[in-house]
């Protein structure tokens, strides 16, 4: 997606018509949910529709505005060096961990500024760094019986995704569920230190990131006005959406309700981390062998 605005902002000869139509009609829709959300998920809303729509779109407009930022802070760069900078895996990694890096930053900024502007504020001490770890699920510290639930819960959750996997695949074809994911490197030829580089973003910057997103801040605010399951439910479309292909949106809708189950049992995110990190570690063994 980065390559997509890098494309119409760089007024690349690559950019297809359609595809930048539907950019722009991503950052318009992004934007204006920066402007609308904040109004859309007050505590006080009666609607739990509207509210839980103000939660997503403001999701959609920390993706738009961190995608923005890339692209001002990368243009530069691009358009001194040229355009095969953007295939550099120092690069891609870079772009993406900033990515995650402003997504949470902005993710937290509305309810932080609700939270602040409430009537009655916490006043202890710490009480701002207390709210943010919260918020993002990580207010326990990490213990054994993290360790023990991912351990429980991962070989069921194996399971299940092979044997989805596999009916699938019978009622699809293999041209759908056999589509090799988009990760946004490319593994193949890559010197060492390049794989590392990928096997960092991969299996630990997009797990603490993406759990603290979507089970740690979006789950937790769903959650004010939902029950945890439908709460849990919606995140996990959400979740399953944004990867951008239909066999692995179906196994991280999977991955993502058994992180929620996770969320549920220990009340913090440090077990759907785990979780989230050893099918990344598999899928990115799979990807390098």
């Amino acid at each position: 997606m980065l390559e997509s605005f890098l494309n119409l902002f760089a007024a690349s000869s690559d950019s297809q018509g359609a595809q930048q139509i539907f950019v722009w009609i991503l950052i318009i829709f992004g934007l204006i949910g920066g402007l609308v959300a904040p109004f859309l998920t007050r505590a006080k809303s009666k609607s739990i529709a509207i509210y839980i729509a103000g939660w997503v779109w403001w999701f959609i407009f920390t993706f738009v505005v961190s995608q923005l930022l890339i692209v001002l802070l990368s243009l530069p760069f691009i358009l001194t060096l040229g355009r095969g900078m953007m295939s550099n895996v120092g690069f891609s990694v870079t772009t993406q961990v900033l990515t995650y890096v402003f997504m949470t930053a902005i993710m937290i900024l509305l309810p932080y500024k609700q939270w602040k502007n409430s009537k009655k504020p916490p006043k202890k001490k710490n009480a701002t760094r207390q709210f943010i770890l919260k918020l993002a699920g990580l207010d326990s510290k990490p213990c054994l019986n993290d360790i023990k639930q991912t351990l429980i819960t991962f070989p069921i959750y194996f399971v299940t995704n092979l044997a989805v996997s596999i009916v699938l695949t019978l009622a699809l074809g293999d041209k759908i569920m056999g589509q090799e994911q988009n990760i946004g490197f490319a593994t193949t030829g890559q010197a060492p230190f390049m794989l590392i580089l990928i096997g960092f973003c991969l299996v630990i910057a997009a797990p603490v990131f993406e759990e603290i997103l979507m089970r740690g801040i979006l789950l937790g605010k769903l959650s004010e006005k939902l029950k945890f399951w439908p709460a849990a439910f919606i995140t996990a479309v959400v979740f399953a959406l944004i990867h951008g292909q239909i066999n692995v949106g179906v196994m991280t809708f999977i991955l993502a309700m058994y992180a929620a189950s996770l969320r549920k049992k220990t009340g913090a995110i440090w077990s759907s981390i785990m979780l989230h990190t050893l099918q990344n570690l598999i899928a990115f063994c799979i990807l390098v062998s």
